[in-house]
């Protein structure tokens, strides 16, 4: 059968074919195909014949790289007469020969090769081809990229965190007892502005830049104190004794007459002592300057610290810090409280004379003051002259890092392993002196005065898992004085207090005359709370005191508080800064305890 010419392009079709194999016109001379036989599929259409114009497919090269996705299938049209399929590209319905009136598109321009890896080019008009698929090299640099990117992006939120840290809530992890998971305790960060500063902790540089005192320890854990220089300006106070010694000795003080008592369920233990176990026995560290014991009585871990710290006043490091940390290792609560005995031997003085603030000159009979009345301070002089005080030590009560005492006493000393209220053993108040084991120490073989502190910390309950935690600062004081000649000195306070913070400003006088006063003026952040601004001096000791109890009201930086002695206009005036108070940390809600027949008692 003679090749069929298409009447609308020319070109030749194979002989029998019903339509243009490149313009689908139908071919109106060619024969009908036999039909189908029943039930078999219609046979496909012959594709069309291969003419110059449209050059023959190239066979795809076998890949040797990975196969490229598939390419998504040409999209169909369908025949607005018929209703079957026809390629979107055309003129004419494939199987009615019908014109596809509503399609204008030209015809797709050719694939790419397989084996190409080059985008497809496209036409203006025609639209946007698939991507190709990606080259061997790009797939195997890939996973190196995003491994890079992540790095770099890990490095950066680390540099962020350690930037931003110190801005940042501290979480802190406790233990949840009721269903022993921990849940977090988070104190939020200082104001910028104005970070609290610890009243016990100034930020000054220590002059000289090394401890100008030491300490002994014995086995069972015991402290003693001295100084080596001491105050660099004051030679008398080169190593003396700041807890007892022998006297006449040049022994090192250990504290064997010292002792701490601890308070569990009502039995009060000495610290040390045989009827507890020592988890980590008592160590003193090469330069003398800090200890520590981890000692146990039943199911309570008490840990003891001793560290030598700068002082707020002196701004030497001429302090211990002595702490005490209670952990409940028990499932069950416990009443749990300490108490400190330290036999006050100062110098070659072993009844000393005090300066407590709030009382009138100077203390030398027994004292028994609680809660409210505790000062901040208490200082003690080796000599009751200000031209020559010798050594002058300063116990830190309150304020800054210092735990408030619940109880204070100035008592006679009797007994190194006395009892947990050795100021009622040895008579308490009844007593008139600080004689040795008090007034039925008089005319004894060992006759003297012999004074010690009591600082007690009452029990509290502390229940399973939980700890507690007891500070105080015993150390070398300072008196300001602006000439040797005047008679008017101030006790020297703290550097730094916080906001809210109450301490008192004692001035002292030497050899007070009838009719002198003493006058108190402060800046506006400092605002008295107790006694009158103007007191007048009691004559007759060689040395007194006037004081007055002042409440830190608003933040500034060394605001000048001033006193003054008339007649004769001598003054003394010192400078204070008041910072922010710390944040309070925000503690998690406890969960109510319900019993149960594994836990039939709450802790």
């Amino acid at each position: 059968m003679a090749a069929s010419p298409c009447p609308v392009c020319g070109t030749v079709n194979r002989p029998g074919a019903r339509f243009c194999g490149r313009c689908k016109t139908a071919l109106t001379n060619a024969p009908q195909s036999p039909p189908a036989p029943p039930n078999q599929p219609p046979k496909p259409a012959a594709p069309p014949a291969q003419t110059q114009a449209t050059p023959p497919p190239t066979p795809p090269a076998q890949p040797t790289q990975p196969v490229a996705p598939p390419t998504p299938p040409t999209p169909q049209t369908l025949c607005p007469n018929c209703g079957k399929p026809n390629r979107a590209a055309a003129k004419r319905c494939a199987h009615c020969g019908k014109p596809m009136a509503t399609m204008q598109v030209p015809p797709p321009a050719p694939m790419p090769r397989p084996i190409a890896p080059q985008p497809v080019p496209q036409a203006p008009a025609q639209p946007a081809p698939m991507p190709p698929a990606p080259k061997r090299g790009n797939a195997a640099v890939m996973p190196i990229v995003l491994l890079i990117c992540l790095i770099v992006a890990l490095c950066a939120s680390l540099s962020g965190i350690f930037v931003v840290e110190n801005n940042q809530p501290t979480a802190t992890a406790t233990l949840d007892l009721a269903s022993g998971a921990p849940t977090a305790t988070f104190t939020p960060p200082p104001s910028p502005t104005a970070a609290p500063i610890a009243a016990n902790t100034p930020t000054a540089t220590p002059n000289p830049p090394f401890p100008v005192v030491s300490m002994k320890i014995t086995s069972d854990g015991r402290f003693g104190l001295m100084t080596t220089i001491g105050d660099p300006n004051n030679p008398k106070d080169d190593n003396k004794p700041l807890t007892f010694r022998p006297e006449k000795s040049t022994d090192l003080p250990n504290g064997s007459t010292n002792n701490t008592r601890i308070s569990i369920d009502g039995k009060t233990p000495l610290y040390g002592g045989k009827d507890g176990t020592f988890i980590q026995p008592p160590k003193l560290t090469d330069s003398d300057s800090r200890m520590s014991a981890v000692w146990q009585f039943e199911k309570i871990v008490i840990t003891q610290t001793v560290d030598v710290v700068l002082s707020a006043s002196t701004h030497r490091l001429d302090t211990f810090k002595i702490t005490y940390t209670a952990e409940n290792r028990d499932t069950l609560t416990h009443t749990v409280g300490a108490r400190l005995m330290i036999d006050t031997l100062i110098g070659s003085n072993d009844g000393v004379p005090f300066v407590v603030p709030g009382r009138t000159g100077l203390i030398t009979t027994p004292l028994d003051l609680r809660a409210g009345e505790i000062p901040n301070f208490v200082q003690v002089y080796e000599n009751a002259d200000l031209a020559n005080p010798g050594v002058t030590l300063q116990l830190t009560l309150t304020g800054g890092d210092a735990t408030p005492p619940d109880r204070f006493v100035i008592a006679p000393w009797c007994n190194e392993n006395a009892g947990w209220d050795f100021f009622a053993e040895e008579g308490g108040m009844a007593n008139h002196t600080l004689h040795q084991c008090g007034d039925l120490g008089k005319g004894a073989k060992d006759d003297k005065l012999d004074s010690a502190v009591g600082i007690f910390f009452d029990p509290k309950l502390l229940r399973a898992g939980e700890t507690r935690e007891w500070t105080t600062f015993y150390g070398l004081g300072a008196v300001k004085k602006e000439t040797a000649a005047s008679a008017l000195s101030l006790a020297k306070p703290p550097d730094r207090v916080r906001v809210g913070e109450e301490f008192w400003i004692v001035a002292l006088v030497q050899n007070p005359q009838a009719g002198q006063k003493v006058k108190l003026s402060l800046p506006p952040e400092l605002q008295l709370t107790q006694n009158p601004v103007e007191q007048t001096i009691t004559p007759g000791a060689p040395l007194t005191q006037v004081s007055w109890r002042v409440r830190a009201v608003g933040i500034g930086n060394a605001v000048t508080l001033v006193v003054e002695l008339t007649p004769g206009a001598q003054k003394e005036s010192v400078p204070i800064s008041v910072v922010a108070p710390p944040t309070p940390t925000l503690a998690p809600t406890p969960k109510p305890c319900a019993t149960s027949i594994t836990k039939p008692t709450c802790p």
